[in-house]
């Protein structure tokens, strides 16, 4: 994911973060209902791979902080429209008309999120080491000239 619960408490009010959260008991608990953020939070992350799959290779091995921003801002939005608070030209939609205009222009390749279009992941390995996975340099095929048996 490519922001948390606590990117959106840190920018939103809680209480707004409460009441778009609490279904059993609006207001009266005091605390925000985690896994309904995170379902927000994994929706905005849906949509801005959609936005970025085609220029970046994905999973991204590091967030960009262009990437945590947007996605905070769709999570709240998601959040707000879920308990119908998402109103035309209020603050929350501005900020989704702003982070939504910032993936067209990743997409279009106008901004850069600073990683390269071809980079494939960096996969850690348990001994602390980092390989990086691409494509094969030879196949069975290639291989079967070399006789003896290719697992």
């Amino acid at each position: 994911m490519y922001c948390t619960v606590d990117d959106l408490r840190a920018s939103q009010q809680t209480i707004r973060l409460v009441e778009a959260t609490d279904d059993a008991h609006p207001n009266k608990t005091g605390e925000i209902q985690a896994a309904i953020a995170e379902e927000m939070i994994e929706l905005a992350c849906g949509v801005i791979d959609g936005y970025i799959g085609g220029r970046v290779s994905l999973p991204l091995v590091q967030v960009p902080v262009i990437i945590r921003k947007v996605a905070i801002d769709l999570s709240l939005y998601n959040l707000h429209e879920r308990v119908g608070k998402a109103i035309k030209d209020s603050p929350i939609d501005r900020r989704r008309e702003n982070a939504l205009a910032l993936l067209r222009d990743i997409q279009k390749g106008n901004l850069s999120l600073g990683v390269s279009v071809d980079s494939t992941p960096i996969v850690p390995m348990s001994s602390g080491a980092m390989i990086r996975s691409g494509t094969a340099e030879f196949s069975r095929e290639s291989m079967s000239s070399l006789g003896g048996t290719f697992r």
